[in-house]
This record gives structure tokens, C-alpha cells and sequence, in this order.
């Protein structure tokens, strides 16, 4: 009796997702499915929904929309602005930076550009189309 009364508060206080904030995983196995997670200061819960309930959900539907609105308004890079700041502040790795690269920008800064070699070889692969943004997608 007491024992079951003490599992019934650990579960209560813990919830169903285990002890000590172990979390269980809830996995998606289907492409129609999306795992949600919500979570608070105890306990961490899976929940997993049909793709056309998330459509129709208008809160998932605000999220989704603003998530879209900062993909298009911040991710979207020019291959003309990326190929003139190469061309004009290369040696600052300005570009670079533009691109996302940050790591590779701080590197051309300090290197002028890799030594000016490193500039060419962006302009040409700018150009040809081979180093775009690290989201992967010209405008």
C-alpha cells in the first residue's frame, strides 16, 4: 500500500517520461509524423502529430510562418552582392561573413584574403557558382 502511494508521487511529480529527467523518445517513424516536445521544469514530454493536425493548428501555423518570414528575410544571399564584396573587401573577408562563414572570414582577415590567392579563388567559384551561402540557397 505505501509502496504504491510513493510510485504514485514519483509519478506525479516526474511524470511518464522517467526518473531524474530522463526523457523517453518518442520517434517518428512515419514521414506523415512530427515529434513535439514541450517541457518544464520537471518533466519532458513527446508528443507525436499528424502532419495535417499541424496544418490545420493555428499556433504551429504562426510558428511555422514566422520561422519562413526570418528564413526568407535574413537567408536569402545575392551571388552579385556576394561576388562584389568579393571582388572590392575580399582581403577583409567581407564576403565571407556575408556568405555565413564567419570562421573563414575571421582567417581572411587576418591573412589578407589568404595572401590575395584565397580572393581569386572565391571570385571564380562565386562566379561559377560553386560557393554559396552555408544555407545552401542563392535568391
Amino acid at each position: 500500500m505505501k509502496a504504491s502511494i510513493v510510485f504514485s508521487l514519483l509519478v506525479f511529480l516526474f511524470g511518464t517520461s522517467g526518473f531524474a529527467g530522463t526523457p523517453t523518445n518518442v520517434g517518428a517513424s512515419s514521414p506523415q509524423l512530427s515529434t513535439v516536445e514541450f517541457s518544464n521544469a520537471r518533466t519532458v514530454q513527446n508528443i507525436t502529430i499528424n502532419k495535417k493536425q499541424a496544418e490545420s493548428d493555428p499556433i504551429l501555423e504562426k510558428t511555422r510562418k514566422q520561422k519562413n518570414l526570418k528564413k526568407s528575410f535574413f537567408g536569402t544571399k545575392s551571388k552579385l552582392v556576394a561576388g562584389l564584396l568579393c571582388f572590392f573587401l575580399g582581403v577583409l573577408g567581407i564576403h565571407r561573413f556575408y556568405l555565413g562563414y564567419t570562421g573563414w572570414g575571421v582567417i581572411y582577415l587576418f591573412t589578407a584574403g589568404l595572401f590575395g590567392i584565397g580572393v581569386l579563388i572565391d571570385l571564380i567559384r562565386i562566379i561559377v557558382g560553386d560557393l554559396g551561402p552555408k544555407d545552401g540557397s542563392f535568391k
